[in-house]
């Protein structure tokens, strides 16, 4: 698990102007969980973005 700053982001939007982040902080399993993981977050689909991780996170037990 990591923490990903997410950057330059492009959402799939289909036409509506909705107030989205150009830019976020998020947690997931990995670098292919980030869509995903925005797309829950604020319900929309994203089209591409970039992303460094800030902090892996340990799990207890793994």
């Amino acid at each position: 698990m990591a923490v990903f700053r997410v950057y330059d982001i492009v959402w799939e939007a289909g036409g509506n102007a909705p107030r989205l982040p150009s830019e976020a902080q998020i947690a997931c399993v990995d670098m292919g969980s980030i869509a995903a993981a925005l797309s829950d977050t604020f319900g929309w689909l994203v089209a591409d973005f970039k992303a460094t991780v800030l902090a892996e996170i340990s799990q207890e037990g793994s």
